[in-house]
């Protein structure tokens, strides 16, 4: 079987098409993660700055981290912003946005604490 095919995305980075496929199956959501943020950048900074584009449920920001979470109540407002938004300058960074990526959780049957009783 021949190798996929390999293409550049960003000067000095390639990436083969099934990591393309994988970064490009996030799917459309509410919830928008918001990266390159300055550490000054405070959840009220954020709410003011996406909820022009509608109703928020909340605001999460992890400044030490560079990112946080903007909660949406409708995807199509969610949408909007990260169209409108991408690259702008907050407090002197140029912020990315992205759809947040889903949370999966595994469920047990049973508490994991009563899994290792004998």
């Amino acid at each position: 079987m021949a190798p996929l095919p390999v293409k550049s995305n960003k000067a000095g980075t390639l990436k083969s098409e099934t990591d393309q496929q994988s970064s490009s199956e996030v799917k459309e959501s509410n919830n928008l993660w918001v990266g390159n943020i300055s550490r000054e950048v405070a959840d009220s900074d954020l709410m003011e700055l996406f909820a022009q584009f509608g109703a928020l449920d909340s605001v999460t920001t992890y400044s030490a981290r560079s990112y946080a979470f903007v909660y949406f109540k409708h995807v199509e407002d969610a949408k909007q912003a990260k169209d409108a938004l991408q690259g702008t300058s907050l407090r002197g960074n140029q912020i990315k946005i992205e759809f947040a990526r889903p949370v999966y959780q595994k469920l047990y049957s049973q508490p994991i604490s009563d899994a290792f009783k004998q």
